[in-house]
Protein backbone atom coordinates (compact mmCIF):
# COMPACT_ATOMS: atom_id res chain seq x y z
CA UNK A 1 0.00 0.00 0.00
CA UNK A 2 0.73 3.41 -0.73
CA UNK A 3 1.99 5.36 -3.61
CA UNK A 4 1.08 4.32 -7.14
CA UNK A 5 3.43 5.11 -10.37
CA UNK A 6 1.70 4.55 -14.05
CA UNK A 7 3.59 4.85 -17.26
CA UNK A 8 1.41 4.50 -20.44
CA UNK A 9 3.26 3.70 -23.51
CA UNK A 10 1.09 4.40 -26.90
CA UNK A 11 3.50 1.82 -28.81
CA UNK A 12 4.90 -1.49 -28.96
CA UNK A 13 8.23 -1.85 -27.26
CA UNK A 14 11.29 -2.85 -25.16
CA UNK A 15 12.68 -0.65 -22.44
CA UNK A 16 13.57 -0.07 -19.11
CA UNK A 17 11.20 1.81 -16.16
CA UNK A 18 13.36 2.47 -12.79
CA UNK A 19 11.11 3.20 -9.81
CA UNK A 20 13.56 5.27 -7.06
CA UNK A 21 11.57 4.78 -3.20
CA UNK A 22 13.10 7.44 -0.78
CA UNK A 23 12.54 7.51 2.52
CA UNK A 24 14.65 10.00 4.42
CA UNK A 25 18.34 9.58 3.48
CA UNK A 26 17.79 5.67 2.41
CA UNK A 27 16.89 5.48 -1.38
CA UNK A 28 16.15 2.13 -2.96
CA UNK A 29 15.70 1.64 -7.10
CA UNK A 30 14.52 -1.05 -9.22
CA UNK A 31 15.20 -0.97 -12.66
CA UNK A 32 12.07 -3.14 -14.40
CA UNK A 33 12.27 -4.67 -18.21
CA UNK A 34 9.20 -3.89 -19.99
CA UNK A 35 7.34 -5.02 -23.43
CA UNK A 36 4.77 -3.23 -24.28
CA UNK A 37 2.62 -4.36 -26.77
CA UNK A 38 0.84 -2.98 -30.09
CA UNK A 39 -0.33 0.63 -29.41
CA UNK A 40 -2.18 3.29 -31.31
CA UNK A 41 1.04 5.17 -31.91
CA UNK A 42 2.08 2.36 -33.88
CA UNK A 43 -0.96 3.50 -36.73
CA UNK A 44 -0.40 7.14 -36.13
CA UNK A 45 -3.36 7.74 -33.44
CA UNK A 46 -3.28 9.20 -30.52
CA UNK A 47 -5.73 6.36 -28.83
CA UNK A 48 -7.78 3.60 -30.49
CA UNK A 49 -10.60 4.70 -31.92
CA UNK A 50 -14.20 3.83 -30.24
CA UNK A 51 -14.97 0.15 -32.54
CA UNK A 52 -17.09 -2.93 -32.23
CA UNK A 53 -16.29 -5.11 -29.80
CA UNK A 54 -16.90 -8.48 -29.20
CA UNK A 55 -16.65 -10.07 -26.42
CA UNK A 56 -15.18 -13.44 -26.49
CA UNK A 57 -17.32 -15.26 -24.02
CA UNK A 58 -20.28 -15.04 -26.44
CA UNK A 59 -19.37 -16.94 -29.12
CA UNK A 60 -22.56 -17.58 -31.54
CA UNK A 61 -20.61 -20.89 -32.49
CA UNK A 62 -17.58 -23.36 -31.75
CA UNK A 63 -16.43 -26.68 -33.33
CA UNK A 64 -13.45 -29.12 -34.38
CA UNK A 65 -12.88 -30.12 -30.99
CA UNK A 66 -14.98 -32.40 -28.64
CA UNK A 67 -13.75 -29.93 -25.77
CA UNK A 68 -15.33 -26.29 -25.52
CA UNK A 69 -13.38 -23.94 -24.27
CA UNK A 70 -13.96 -22.63 -20.45
CA UNK A 71 -15.51 -18.99 -19.66
CA UNK A 72 -14.26 -16.80 -16.24
CA UNK A 73 -15.50 -13.96 -14.93
CA UNK A 74 -12.42 -13.16 -12.39
CA UNK A 75 -9.43 -12.78 -14.77
CA UNK A 76 -7.39 -9.56 -13.59
CA UNK A 77 -7.54 -7.22 -16.41
CA UNK A 78 -10.94 -9.02 -18.44
CA UNK A 79 -13.29 -6.57 -19.82
CA UNK A 80 -16.59 -8.17 -18.77
CA UNK A 81 -15.73 -12.39 -19.07
CA UNK A 82 -12.81 -14.64 -21.23
CA UNK A 83 -12.12 -17.77 -21.57
CA UNK A 84 -9.80 -20.30 -21.51
CA UNK A 85 -8.84 -24.08 -23.10
CA UNK A 86 -8.31 -22.78 -26.54
CA UNK A 87 -6.07 -25.51 -26.97
CA UNK A 88 -6.70 -27.95 -29.77
CA UNK A 89 -5.70 -27.82 -33.36
CA UNK A 90 -8.77 -27.15 -35.54
CA UNK A 91 -10.56 -25.52 -32.25
CA UNK A 92 -12.92 -22.76 -33.81
CA UNK A 93 -15.47 -20.28 -32.89
CA UNK A 94 -17.76 -17.96 -34.30
CA UNK A 95 -18.74 -14.56 -33.85
CA UNK A 96 -22.06 -12.56 -35.40
CA UNK A 97 -22.10 -8.87 -35.36
CA UNK A 98 -23.77 -5.89 -37.09
CA UNK A 99 -21.86 -3.17 -39.52
CA UNK A 100 -23.87 0.06 -39.24
CA UNK A 101 -21.30 2.32 -41.16
CA UNK A 102 -19.35 1.00 -43.81
CA UNK A 103 -15.56 1.28 -44.51
CA UNK A 104 -11.90 0.20 -43.72
CA UNK A 105 -11.44 -1.73 -40.11
CA UNK A 106 -8.74 -3.67 -38.27
CA UNK A 107 -8.74 -6.24 -36.72
CA UNK A 108 -7.91 -5.92 -32.53
CA UNK A 109 -7.28 -8.77 -30.20
CA UNK A 110 -7.07 -8.66 -26.52
CA UNK A 111 -5.30 -12.18 -25.90
CA UNK A 112 -3.00 -14.05 -22.73
CA UNK A 113 -0.83 -16.85 -23.39
CA UNK A 114 2.23 -18.48 -22.23
CA UNK A 115 4.09 -18.66 -25.68
CA UNK A 116 3.67 -17.41 -29.37
CA UNK A 117 0.42 -19.50 -30.65
CA UNK A 118 -1.68 -18.23 -33.85
CA UNK A 119 -5.37 -18.56 -35.22
CA UNK A 120 -6.35 -18.33 -38.35
CA UNK A 121 -8.76 -15.82 -39.79
CA UNK A 122 -12.18 -15.96 -41.77
CA UNK A 123 -14.66 -13.43 -42.43
CA UNK A 124 -18.00 -14.62 -43.72
CA UNK A 125 -16.16 -17.77 -45.07
CA UNK A 126 -13.20 -15.58 -46.88
CA UNK A 127 -9.96 -15.97 -45.26
CA UNK A 128 -8.07 -13.04 -44.00
CA UNK A 129 -5.04 -13.91 -42.36
CA UNK A 130 -3.26 -15.29 -39.60
CA UNK A 131 -3.11 -13.56 -35.90
CA UNK A 132 0.41 -13.79 -35.04
CA UNK A 133 -0.07 -13.73 -31.20
CA UNK A 134 3.42 -12.90 -29.23
CA UNK A 135 3.85 -14.43 -25.67
CA UNK A 136 1.95 -12.06 -23.17
CA UNK A 137 3.72 -13.58 -19.89
CA UNK A 138 1.10 -16.13 -18.77
CA UNK A 139 -2.66 -16.63 -19.21
CA UNK A 140 -3.99 -14.36 -17.18
CA UNK A 141 -4.94 -15.16 -13.55
CA UNK A 142 -7.72 -14.14 -10.67
CA UNK A 143 -4.61 -11.93 -8.90
CA UNK A 144 -2.25 -11.92 -12.59
CA UNK A 145 -2.55 -9.60 -15.52
CA UNK A 146 -0.52 -11.03 -18.50
CA UNK A 147 -3.05 -9.58 -20.98
CA UNK A 148 -1.84 -8.28 -24.73
CA UNK A 149 -3.41 -7.26 -27.50
CA UNK A 150 -2.26 -7.27 -31.20
CA UNK A 151 -3.86 -6.52 -35.14
CA UNK A 152 -4.48 -8.61 -37.53
CA UNK A 153 -1.53 -7.79 -39.86
CA UNK A 154 0.96 -9.57 -42.74
CA UNK A 155 4.77 -9.16 -42.28
CA UNK A 156 4.05 -6.65 -39.43
CA UNK A 157 1.85 -4.63 -42.03
CA UNK A 158 -2.16 -3.74 -40.60
CA UNK A 159 -4.26 -5.35 -42.59
CA UNK A 160 -7.14 -3.39 -43.56
CA UNK A 161 -10.45 -5.08 -44.02
CA UNK A 162 -13.26 -3.44 -45.64
CA UNK A 163 -16.79 -3.98 -44.05
CA UNK A 164 -20.12 -3.42 -45.78
CA UNK A 165 -23.30 -2.64 -44.04
CA UNK A 166 -24.76 -5.68 -42.51
CA UNK A 167 -24.46 -8.72 -40.50
CA UNK A 168 -20.97 -10.57 -41.09
CA UNK A 169 -19.75 -14.26 -39.26
CA UNK A 170 -16.01 -13.82 -38.03
CA UNK A 171 -13.93 -16.84 -37.60
CA UNK A 172 -11.27 -17.80 -35.61
CA UNK A 173 -9.56 -21.03 -35.72
CA UNK A 174 -6.58 -22.63 -33.98
CA UNK A 175 -3.68 -23.78 -36.07
CA UNK A 176 -0.65 -24.66 -33.84
CA UNK A 177 -2.74 -26.45 -31.09
CA UNK A 178 -1.26 -23.90 -28.62
CA UNK A 179 -3.93 -22.49 -25.65
CA UNK A 180 -5.12 -19.29 -25.29
CA UNK A 181 -7.28 -17.41 -23.69
CA UNK A 182 -8.94 -14.98 -25.25
CA UNK A 183 -11.01 -11.22 -23.84
CA UNK A 184 -12.47 -9.50 -26.65
CA UNK A 185 -11.86 -9.11 -30.54
CA UNK A 186 -12.59 -5.69 -31.81
CA UNK A 187 -13.30 -3.80 -35.69
CA UNK A 188 -11.42 -0.60 -34.80
CA UNK A 189 -12.68 1.75 -37.22
CA UNK A 190 -10.11 3.21 -39.75
CA UNK A 191 -10.41 6.75 -40.33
Amino acid sequence: AGPAATWIAGRRGDGEVTLTLKRGSVAISRTLRVRTPIGPQDFGLARWPAGIRIQAENPDGQGGTAKPVRYWFDRKGADGGAFSHWDAKGHWLEYRFTITNPGDYLLLIKYACPHNAARSVTLDTKPLGTLELSDSGGYTLKTQDDYSVTVLSDSGTPLKTTLGSGEHVLRLTNTDGLGCNLDYVEWLPMQ
